[in-house]
């Protein structure tokens, strides 16, 4: 996978979870949360890439 699918791909999860808070899923404690950490996971294995 290259460089640039993970950014692009990351840029799209960003956009995705600021748009679920905006509909109201809670931000802390629920599934956001969950997906913000993975997101985070997997941002620092890119880096390394």
């Amino acid at each position: 996978m290259s460089t640039e699918l993970l950014r692009r791909d990351h840029h799209l999860i960003e956009k995705m979870l600021k748009a679920l808070e905006k509909s109201g899923m809670p931000k802390e404690g629920g599934p956001i949360a969950r997906m913000l950490y993975v997101h985070k996971v997997t941002r620092k294995l890119a880096a390394k890439m």
